[in-house]
């Protein structure tokens, strides 16, 4: 037996993503770019974050205490609501269509995005508008006297 070093030339297809980086295969390179474009809108979103540091907010939206974060963003108008949903509609999916969303903000409105780092719930959002409607609409059917006290 003998052996020989020999040079073969082989044409390979290359995915290139926008920022330069290269890979084997079409789904690693679209997923790369899809997760730089998630980062690129959440950097946009982020001037939208409101600080709740130092306020204790109780957990409206899983009334069964599991551990939760919240994220508060301030949403003036469409053009606030559209960076929003292009940055967070990797976290829950109806997100991604805007119209619906847009039936639950009356601007100027607050948006919460609700994680649960540590359990196999989704993702949630939330208005503060459509929490206040929902807190009067409950409000109205509790009966009071003239004076405002519980009967």
């Amino acid at each position: 037996m003998k052996t020989e070093k020999r040079i073969v030339q082989k044409e390979v297809e290359i995915y290139i993503a926008d920022d330069g980086k290269e890979f084997s295969d079409q789904w690693s390179c679209e997923e790369y770019e899809e997760e730089l474009m998630t980062k690129k809108h959440e950097a946009i979103a982020e001037r939208l974050s409101f600080d709740t540091k130092g306020v204790d907010l109780p957990s409206m939206a899983n009334p069964y205490g599991s551990e939760h974060e919240y994220k508060w963003f301030r949403l003036e108008n469409d053009a606030d609501l559209l960076d929003f949903c292009r940055a967070y509609s990797a976290y829950n999916r109806k997100l991604k269509d805007i119209s619906f969303v847009k039936m639950f903000v009356h601007y100027p409105d607050y948006i919460c995005l609700v994680d649960y780092p540590h359990g196999p719930e989704d993702p949630q959002w939330f208005t503060l508008s459509k929490l206040l409607n929902q807190l009067f609409a409950f409000l109205n059917n509790i009966p009071v006297n003239e004076n405002g006290e519980l009967i």
